[in-house]
């Protein structure tokens, strides 16, 4: 993988620096319109899914887009954000001169993003979203205190740094797919303002995929070997629990049937085919095509190959030149 310079990206962060208010929030939300492109929903890709209404998927498109939202805002604020404020607590800032600038910038557009995806999810369902940020996606508390334990020391544990990658590459997919859908189904367009907020969120994420890269180089690539294997470890638990539809998919599936009654003799047989779901989701959420540049970086290193336990799309591919010992 090339590493973009952190000069030519900051200079692109200047270029392209926006602020939320330059989205069109008073288009509002159009409920008679999908949030996200159907596909991208785990519940398409089970049988029981034939057997719903177009009420019944316009409504579990609707509450997924709002889970999608919780997602970025965990990640965004809960995840990237305390692993990087977590260098201020250091003694010594590992990181170079450069780096430690470029994420004076990468800080500020996360908290934005925190605050465009929160904003979104507060027109689209303000009582939902009136006491917090979070009704689909809750983070368990042992689950929180471990969190909060490794983010004490991201220069040790930079799982994060991986992660970043993989979760913001995946961002960039996303708005892949809104474009795609528009270009196929022009009659079918999908809400303009979620279409919008994925739209700006992917022009940050560019940038900050080419940062993420030069985290891992001055932080994971440093590391002793016993930190690499257990930086591996835990993203193996964390890619194994986020690429299949969990606990809060299972959420989404009572949300649907408490709205839609007459789907209650279907729950059990829905979650149980979401649970089931396997290769034929990653295909079109963790594979090479929709989060390549991830993949070709596991690629260089031997220890990321174990990931192909989790990931069950990733085939480790050789390196070009040969892959080099660290």
């Amino acid at each position: 993988m090339n590493l973009v310079p952190l000069d030519v990206i900051m200079r692109r962060s200047d270029a392209n620096a926006y602020d939320i208010d330059k989205l069109d929030w008073s288009k509002g939300i159009d409920f008679t319109k999908r949030f996200f492109p159907d596909h991208l929903t785990p519940l398409y890709h089970t049988a029981v899914y034939g057997e719903l209404s177009e009420e019944e998927r316009l409504y579990y498109n609707q509450i997924y887009g709002c889970s999608v939202n919780e997602h970025f805002i965990f990640l965004e604020d809960r995840f990237l954000l305390q692993f990087l404020r977590g260098f201020k607590r250091l003694k010594t800032n590992p990181l170079s001169p450069a780096l430690q600038a470029a994420l004076t910038v990468f800080i500020e557009e996360e908290e934005k993003h925190t605050e465009m995806f929160r904003k979104l999810a507060r027109m689209t369902a303000p009582e939902r979203y009136a006491k917090g940020d979070f009704h689909f996606l809750r983070l368990g508390r042992l689950e929180g205190l471990v969190l909060d334990l490794f983010a004490r020391r991201p220069d040790m544990f930079a799982f994060w740094a991986w992660l970043g990658v993989a979760f913001e590459e995946k961002t960039i997919d996303y708005f892949r797919h809104y474009r795609q859908h528009a270009k196929e189904h022009p009659d079918k367009p999908l809400d303009p303002l979620y279409t919008d907020v994925h739209h700006y969120h992917m022009l940050d994420e560019v940038r900050h995929v080419q940062i993420d890269h030069h985290l891992v180089r001055e932080l994971y690539d440093q590391a002793r070997p016993i930190m690499k294997k257990i930086n591996v470890k835990v993203m193996q638990k964390m890619l194994g629990a986020y690429s299949r539809p969990r606990r809060a998919a299972m959420r989404l599936a009572d949300e649907l049937v408490r709205q839609h009654p007459r789907l209650k003799p279907l729950l059990p047989r829905m979650k149980t085919e979401l649970r089931a779901l396997g290769r034929e989701w990653q295909e079109v959420t963790y594979s090479r095509t929709n989060v390549p540049q991830t993949f070709a970086l596991f690629d260089e290193y031997p220890e990321m190959h174990a990931l192909r336990d989790v990931l069950l799309c990733y085939e480790p591919e050789p390196v070009r030149d040969a892959i080099r010992a660290r």
